[in-house]
């Protein structure tokens, strides 16, 4: 299951596990357009489970080329130099560059890589081009920045790739969804930048063109008897989008891009999981069942014919990633202070 997974987020983490879908149409699922935050009560006799391995980056992490659709890792980060463990987490950074790719030496320094690496206790801060990203070893803190007006020299059209800083977790544990009373996601981030490189609304097209902040797990049918067995559902929740206060629910296909796994992707509407909406300068706190939002995933996709051999007993719960896709000429950043994953069982 392990080698199963690693070659779904090898293909979807380079396309950002398809947080904007496809780039031009959003689809609502029935009944979810006016939902508001609904409080899922967990019973008191369940244990918690805390699953995103390596949670204080103990291990350091693994950097994937800035080519879409090729997760090729091209370098790690390690803290210890005796340290023998791989890293648990990758940092992907699809697309960085892409725009400056004619320059050999220029689209160098869109690479994380390459750029400079500043230590401050257990704070490690890296930055290149475009992308400042750093982490708390000791309190687990992550800050991750990605400046779309560094990365486009003009503006997007329809078709055109777009850059993404995007964190890859792993899970300590891949259970099966019909075994747990709860999926409790838990993080606080402040959004401390957003700003637009366009000199006038007229320019934006809000079907090509927004800055997302986006979440996502898989669930994966991993009954080696199905017919289905290792297709998924990418389960997202959108902490922040340009283009909304309320972000829209969305049930689709991965689509809209040259590569694309074609898995069914779902997100709730954002109302469902934040309070208020994320704004600037406003910590956002979430702590939010999601279990059953999951069982909503897994009715949109049937409904839409996707794993329609599949049973509920079938799907597990396995990794994903976060962070940025900019699809404009967004600047865009966040302080997250607190992220967890826990089951219930």
């Amino acid at each position: 299951m392990k080698k199963i997974l690693s070659i779904i987020l090898s293909l979807a983490t380079a396309f950002s596990l398809i947080g904007c879908g496809s780039e031009e149409s959003t689809s609502q699922p029935n009944g979810q357009e006016s939902e508001s935050i609904m409080e899922e009560s967990i019973p008191d006799d369940v244990v918690e489970t805390q699953i995103i391995a390596d949670r204080y980056f103990s291990h350091g992490f693994t950097v994937s080329s800035q080519t879409d659709g090729i997760a090729t890792p091209i370098g790690q980060v390690k803290f210890d130099e005796s340290d023998k463990v791989s890293p648990q987490w990758k940092l992907a950074q699809w697309y960085c560059g892409y725009y400056h790719r004619a320059d050999e030496e220029v689209y160098d320094t869109y690479n994380i890589l390459n750029g400079k690496h500043v230590v401050n206790g257990a704070k490690h801060i890296f930055t290149d081009t475009s992308k400042k990203f750093s982490i708390d070893t000791e309190t687990g803190a992550i800050s991750m920045r990605l400046l779309g007006t560094k990365e486009y020299v003009s503006n997007r059209q329809s078709g055109q790739p777009w850059p993404h800083i995007l964190l890859e977790y792993s899970m300590v544990k891949t259970p099966r969804l019909k075994d747990l009373k709860s999926v409790r996601f838990e993080m606080d981030f402040e959004l401390t930048r957003f700003s637009s490189g366009y000199t006038s609304t007229s320019q934006v097209n809000k079907d090509l063109h927004t800055a997302q902040f986006v979440f996502y797990c898989t669930l994966v049918n991993n009954n080696s008897r199905s017919k289905d067995y290792g297709q998924y559902i990418w389960f997202g929740l959108n902490l922040f989008d340009a283009r909304y206060e309320i972000i829209p629910a969305y049930a689709s296909q991965d689509s809209g891009k040259e590569v694309n796994t074609g898995a069914f992707i779902y997100q709730p509407i954002s109302s469902s999981y934040c309070k208020t909406p994320t704004r600037v300068g406003e910590v956002q706190s979430i702590d939010y069942n999601i279990l059953p939002r999951m069982r909503d995933a897994f009715r949109a996709a049937q409904e839409a014919r996707f794993l329609t051999n599949t049973k509920w007993e079938d799907l597990v719960l396995n990794s994903g990633n976060f962070g940025f896709e900019v699809t404009g000429t967004y600047d865009i950043a966040a302080d997250i202070s607190v992220l967890n994953l826990y089951i219930g069982e």
